[in-house]
């Protein structure tokens, strides 16, 4: 007897509710499993397959690792679209069986998972290339998205009014909306999906209320203007001037941004700024249409590690390599040509050529090798 963990998914509500797609899905299923076979659970999500945060697909992931089952799905792109995905949950040991290619090994599944990423690819230049095109003959886009957005949000205030009382109280017990999350989800009071409330600092949103962050920014002719920021991306900068970056999604069919301004830090006078380089990997909060927003700072990734050191190190390090290093009471200070100095238990240590015009006072012990003064060597080696 073999132990099932079934998972369909959809890309629109319109197939979800129609049927359509689940029904051949379940169809293929249907027609693999024998009479010996057991299914454990079904799950299935109304998503794209470009995502890899979907909620029902990691539920089957964490039941499949919890009992050791299988986890089954119809078709393997309708499990993921994307190699690096596939391939880092097949390296955790989750075995995939596809409905499509019952006896496949790993290798042939790698070899299905790339083809299932350039489809991928091809679907959306055909896809870009449609509106071009529709936009080209005069087509407006966007207004059955208009107007659905617009019908959402009905629904979501419709709704919240049903939990306006519920929410109010959590806040003014709790004092925070993280806490008010805590409060709303510990009574079992849901959001508008019927989903718990994330406890998070920005931005928090409970049915259509949202914590939004006030960014005042700069427009192309250099005016000052106000956006509310409601989304949280992650991307690739692309290039920089000034203050500003312009950021790649990937998770948005490559798309990039305009120039975001990159937040820093000032106090008493002082400013501490440094623009991410291209190529960094980035925190950016953006509006509803990911047209305007404020980089938050950059992340380490495998392509940009973090540097090392222990617990409590503090380190800096400039655009030529120079680094300046505090850890555990010693601090070092290392140029690119090669010189360092380091500061350590009342000491200053020079490694390198040092040159002083004018006067030098030196209170303490001085230890001098191979030291020239007006070019006349005064102490040896």
């Amino acid at each position: 007897m073999v132990e099932y963990v079934v998972y369909y998914r959809v890309s629109t509500e319109r197939q979800g509710r129609s049927g359509l797609g689940l029904e051949a899905q379940r169809t293929m299923v249907e027609q693999f499993l024998t009479p010996a076979d057991q299914v454990i659970a079904e799950f299935t999500e109304i998503q794209s397959g470009k995502r890899d945060d979907r909620a029902e697909l990691w539920n089957a992931i964490n039941l499949v690792k919890k009992t050791r089952s299988k986890l089954l799905i119809p078709k393997l792109d309708r499990f993921s679209r994307k190699v690096s995905f596939i391939s880092g949950i097949i390296d955790q040991g989750i075995e995939l069986v596809v409905c499509e290619h019952p006896n496949v090994s790993t290798f042939f599944l790698h070899l299905l998972a790339c083809f299932a990423e350039e489809e991928r690819r091809q679907i959306s230049e055909r896809t870009r290339a449609a509106l071009r095109a529709a936009k080209n003959r005069g087509t407006v886009l966007g207004r059955n998205a208009q107007a659905l957005a617009v019908q959402r949000q009905s629904e979501k205030q419709i709704f919240f009014e049903t939990i306006r009382p519920e929410f109010e109280r959590a806040i003014s017990e709790a004092g925070s909306y993280s806490g008010a999350a805590r409060l709303l989800n510990e009574r079992g009071v849901t959001t508008c999906k019927g989903c718990l409330f994330q406890i998070r600092s920005a931005p928090i949103q409970y049915g259509v209320q949202r914590v939004r962050l006030h960014h005042k920014h700069r427009s192309e002719t250099g005016g000052v203007g106000h956006m509310h920021f409601e989304q949280m991306k992650r991307g690739i900068v692309v290039d920089g001037r000034d203050s500003q970056v312009r950021v790649r999604f990937e998770d948005n069919d490559q798309v990039v941004s305009g120039w975001l301004d990159v937040m820093q830090r000032s106090t008493a006078g002082m400013r501490a700024f440094t623009r991410p380089k291209p190529g960094s990997q980035v925190v950016c909060q953006m509006d509803a249409n990911r047209e305007a927003g404020v980089v938050l700072g950059a992340i380490y990734s495998d392509a940009d590690p973090a540097p090392a050191g222990g617990d409590g190190t503090v380190h800096f390090e400039m655009p030529d390599g120079s680094t300046v290093i505090w850890e555990g009471g010693t601090l070092t200070i290392t140029h690119a040509s090669g010189i360092v100095l380091t500061i350590a238990g009342g000491k200053l240590v020079v490694a390198g050529d040092l040159h002083v015009t004018g006067d030098l006072s030196v209170d303490g012990d001085t230890d001098l090798k191979g030291t020239k003064i007006n070019g006349i060597t005064q102490f040896g080696d």
